[in-house]
């Protein structure tokens, strides 16, 4: 139920909640390279409707994009709530692109903008630029933030 990205430091986890006035629902956290912990958990899609069978949650999981590492694609069953109590579910799938320092403009959107604004960063020689944290700003830090943004 969680996958680990190329960096094997980045995290996302995919799992249901469900409580006494809470319908099945699908969440996730995650974690970066530097976070000692998960951070908070989110929901990502509520669940429609009671669910009456027994059984739940065989199905969710989360795998990191063959082509991005920092973008996960999550499953997990809702009750898809046809009309009061259910046991209609669906499988949600959701795309979760992990900030861990890819919103470089600040806007609070990883976007291509990003790549432009680090390719700044680069030309300058910025600290910042040292994407891969390795004490040195070189091409392959380039490289990695673009295989990242998902860039071809």
């Amino acid at each position: 139920m969680h996958a680990v990205s190329a960096h094997e430091a980045e995290a996302t986890i995919t799992f249901n909640v469900s409580g006494a006035d809470k319908h099945v629902s699908m969440w996730q956290a995650f974690k970066c390279a530097g976070d000692a912990q998960f951070r908070p958990p989110f929901e990502v899609k509520a669940g429609l409707a009671p669910y009456v069978d027994s059984q739940w949650g065989d199905y969710s999981g989360t795998n990191p994009d063959p082509i991005a590492p920092a973008i996960f694609w999550g499953h997990a069953q809702v009750p898809a709530g046809a009309g009061g109590t259910s046991s209609v579910w669906e499988t949600w799938v959701s795309r979760r692109t992990l900030d861990c320092g890819l919103d470089v403009d600040g806007d609070g959107i990883v976007s291509a903008m990003d790549f432009a604004a680090y390719m700044g960063l680069y030309a300058q020689g910025a600290p910042a630029a040292d994407y891969r944290a390795d004490g040195v700003i070189s091409s392959l830090d380039a490289q990695a933030i673009s295989t990242d943004l998902g860039s071809p």
